[in-house]
């Protein structure tokens, strides 16, 4: 801290204002920081702000009153509810550092501060003129942000997701999303209308959100917001979005609905896929990098969810390619895990093995890591799934009974895939290639093999490893 920093102490009141301040997610002026030539960071503007946080997180102060009512009373850090310590911990600030200035620059700087707040970015955004500033300012105020998102738009947040968000419908996803990059595309002479496909789009997709998003959710929050409105454009412009929105809104709800527990298990928790999505919120959430991480695992996630989405996977090269080479390899990993942990389990009490790792089981499991891209994988994967759960549990024998519907329908699978479902008398008959093929849809999206392309086959790939990992958790 420089010398004109010290002396300067803030007031409980003052304090406690601010926590209160970080939890509603209100704007906070910039931190200003000044690098020395030896490397060392000096705080110009912030200390206050600074020590509070750590003195909250080291809980040498607590929450006042009122703000604490809204948290059953509790009032320090380590006490909050887990979405109160997300929202703190979540809290992303605006930094200024500053090279090449002198002590006495630095010590004018910090008296010039004092004067007044400074303009945030959605502020600045918003004095420029012109029609795309004017379209953005509009669609702000569409029911989706007043009405659905968790929070208030305080100072223009919502305006500037819709900006950021408008930059990559017209040009793809940039390296970064950062006020120079946004101020540049409001200011790029451009003819610009509503009529325009990226307009069209954005507003398809907002009402598509409104019909899927029944009231306000807690993870539609920063970062969230635009990679779910992002994923909402893409179902649109594939034209995925007719008679979907219920099936959406649901996706959203369990996919953030997990990721919250695997973020409440810190270290502990094993899904990589998951790590990657929150890390890419916390962290640079505005670099290009961690919009497209963000953007590749909602849409194979929402794939996965419902096999009418599986077009998705074709359609974005980035997240097709995410889908195979990270997605699956993530999940199988996640399989490999708790195939392990549910057999100490049970090995705890019977001295036996649940599922049996003979050689060819092994052999089943390492190419689980593999994704399937055509008939001949589909069904190879189908036969791993075969032999570790159903043959590796001795034909469901020493799973609980009766067995979850998962493992029977891997077995139905691989009876329709390697066996003559003809077989037998004529209505049985019927009633077996019936229900096979519904439950082939259910995870293709398609009637026959032979009409699935690859994305449909990554799609049910991912699908089958959702409930594969849903299966074993129930396990332990």
């Amino acid at each position: 801290m420089p010398e004109f920093q010290r002396g300067k102490i803030w007031k409980p009141k003052q304090k406690t204002g601010l926590l209160d301040s970080i939890l509603k997610e209100w704007h906070l002026p910039k931190f200003y920081f000044r690098k020395l030539s030896d490397g060392t960071i000096e705080c110009i503007d912030g200390q206050q702000r600074l020590q509070t946080v750590w003195d909250f997180y080291d809980e040498k102060i607590s929450l006042a009153n009122d703000t604490a009512e809204k948290f059953e009373g509790k009032k320090k850090y380590s006490d909050l509810p887990q979405i109160a310590r997300d929202t703190f911990d979540d809290y992303q600030v605006d930094i200024e550092e500053i090279e090449n200035s002198s002590e006495t620059e630095a010590s004018e700087l910090y008296l010039r501060l004092q004067l007044g707040t400074p303009l945030n970015t959605s502020e600045k955004l918003n004095a420029i003129s012109g029609k795309k500033k004017q379209f953005c300012r509009k669609i702000a105020d569409h029911s989706f942000f007043t009405e659905k998102l968790w929070n208030k738009s305080g100072r223009g947040a919502h305006f500037e997701i819709v900006v950021r968000w408008l930059l990559i419908e017209t040009d793809g996803i940039p390296l970064k999303t950062r006020h120079p990059q946004l101020q540049a595309f409001l200011k790029k002479k451009r003819a610009f209308s509503e009529n325009k496909r990226e307009a069209k789009t954005i507003k398809m997709a907002l009402d598509y959100l409104a019909e899927a998003v029944k009231y306000r959710k807690p993870y539609l929050k920063k970062a969230n917001v635009l990679t779910v409105c992002m994923l909402a454009a893409r179902i649109v412009t594939q034209n995925l979005h007719k008679d979907t929105a219920e099936e959406f809104g649901s996706f959203l709800d369990k996919f953030f609905e997990r990721l919250s527990k695997e973020v409440e298990k810190g270290t502990l928790s094993s899904e990589g896929e998951l790590r990657d999505y929150q890390n890419a919120v916390s962290g640079a959430s505005a670099e290009g990098y961690s919009i497209q991480r963000r953007i590749d695992i909602l849409s194979a996630r929402s794939a996965a969810f419902f096999p009418a989405f599986s077009k998705l996977l074709g359609a974005y090269k980035d997240t097709a390619l995410y889908s195979k080479e990270r997605g699956v390899s993530s999940q199988a990993k996640e399989i490999t895990n708790l195939i392990h942990d549910v057999n100490e389990k049970y090995a705890s009490s019977s001295g036996d093995d649940l599922f049996k790792l003979t050689n060819k089981n092994l052999q089943a499991l390492q190419s689980l890591a593999r994704a399937s891209k055509n008939k001949d994988d589909y069904e190879k994967l189908v036969d791993a799934l075969y032999f570790l759960f159903y043959e590796g549990s001795g034909n469901c024998s020493r799973l609980p009974q009766p067995p979850q519907i998962f493992v029977t329908n891997i077995n139905t699978l691989r009876t329709g895939i390697r066996h003559d479902t003809d077989h037998g008398a004529k209505n049985e008959t019927r009633k077996k290639r019936k229900y096979y093929g519904g439950l082939f849809k259910s995870y293709t999206g398609k009637t026959i093999l032979k009409e699935c392309r690859e994305e449909d086959f990554v799609s049910a790939q991912l699908r089958l490893y959702s409930e594969t990992i849903s299966f074993l958790e129930s396990l332990l």
